[in-house]
């Protein structure tokens, strides 16, 4: 499909999959979900110690092996689709491929995070496009809120994908507005 700005617009075919297949069990997750808190990991900081994961949650059990293959799927042919220069604009960048320990392939919908600054954008007389949240993402958004893991006043406005090959990381956020959501998926 064409978009207005004239690019392509990549629709893979599992966003047509609803995240979850039954959505009686849906209603039941949240008793379901385990949370463990109460994590200690003290450093030191402007020379007192402080517990640098204070107020750290891991939530365990919030999607089925199924809704997470779905995930996993989409968001690879969503790679498939970045390398392949078929997202538009700056939702896919390839970033830092030269320096070894910090390259990773972002995708970002929603609103930019990375990619040139709106400033130097302008100057240049450039617009970026960002495509905004896919349908199955916003699912597990709107789960997410619907169990209350998430309060609808911190409802995410964008979403980044990661995909870091082996011994790749990512530099650590000094602040953010909510803390990273990792969907993990063991291989089958």
């Amino acid at each position: 499909m064409l978009g207005n700005a004239g690019s392509q617009e990549v629709q893979p075919a599992v966003e047509n999959v609803d995240l979850c297949s039954n959505h009686e069990d849906c209603e039941a997750r949240p008793g379901q979900i385990k949370l463990t808190k109460g994590f200690s990991a003290k450093e030191p900081v402007k020379g007192h110690m402080v517990n640098v994961v204070k107020g750290l949650k891991l939530y365990e059990d919030v999607f089925t092996d199924s809704e997470l293959c779905k995930l996993n799927d989409f968001v690879n042919e969503l790679r498939a689709a970045g390398q392949n220069g078929e997202l538009p604009g700056e939702t896919f960048i390839l970033f830092n491929k030269q320096v070894k320990g910090n390259r990773r392939e972002p995708i970002q919908f929603g609103v930019q995070i990375f990619g040139q600054i709106k400033e130097e954008a302008a100057s240049n007389n450039q617009t970026s496009h960002i495509e905004p949240i896919p349908a199955l993402l916003q699912g597990v958004i709107n789960h997410l809120l619907q169990w209350q893991l998430i309060p609808e006043y911190k409802r995410p406005n964008g979403c980044i994908i990661n995909f870091f090959e082996e011994g790749e990381y990512s530099q650590p956020f000094l602040t953010t507005p909510f803390g990273p959501t990792h969907l993990h998926s063991s291989p089958f």
